[in-house]
């Protein structure tokens, strides 16, 4: 029930952004699985509250889903990882949709560049918070692995991503 209700909760959340490219007739160029979810390759949209609202309607929709299962009785794992997933993709760290929200919101009053270096750093700090957390629940409290191993997982992506763009 657990691995149903997580790919549920990804399902509906990757819904809300094909929902919204739909919306802003951009094409979707091609789909390809990660550790966290989906990523959706699409053509560039027109504008920054475009981009957005892109980034923010997988959010919106977990969160319209945990409102719509909340009181359900067969339902409430469901509820609780769509919830959690939802906010989680709210941190501003890379390859989350925090991340691009922050990004779009700098670039409607900063150069791309200036607004990409701010977002990097934004994310790097706040991947190092989640990872000292994550590493002081572990070693010090014994309370599992997963959040400082998902810290390390998405601090990978990072460098992968940083390398890539550095590469182009």
């Amino acid at each position: 029930m657990l691995l149903f209700s997580y790919l549920a909760a990804i399902l509906l959340h990757e819904c809300g952004h094909m929902t919204a490219l739909v919306l802003f007739h951009a094409r979707i160029k091609h789909l390809s699985v990660s550790p966290f979810g989906l990523t959706i390759s699409h053509t560039r949209l027109s504008s920054f509250y475009q981009s957005f609202a892109v980034a923010a309607s997988g959010p919106l929709f977990g969160v319209i889903g945990y409102i719509v299962s909340h009181h359900s009785s067969f339902l409430p794992l469901f509820s609780q990882i769509s919830l959690l997933l939802s906010l989680f993709n709210l941190l501003p760290i890379a390859t989350l949709d925090g991340s691009r929200m922050l990004s779009s919101l700098l670039e409607s009053r900063f150069s791309p560049d200036t607004a990409e270096r701010i977002t990097s750093a934004v994310s790097s700090l706040t991947l190092a918070l989640l990872w000292l957390i994550g590493a002081y629940l572990f070693f010090f409290l014994d309370l599992g692995a997963t959040l400082f191993l998902m810290a390390l997982t998405l601090f990978f992506q990072k460098l992968k991503n940083d390398s890539q763009e550095i590469d182009t």
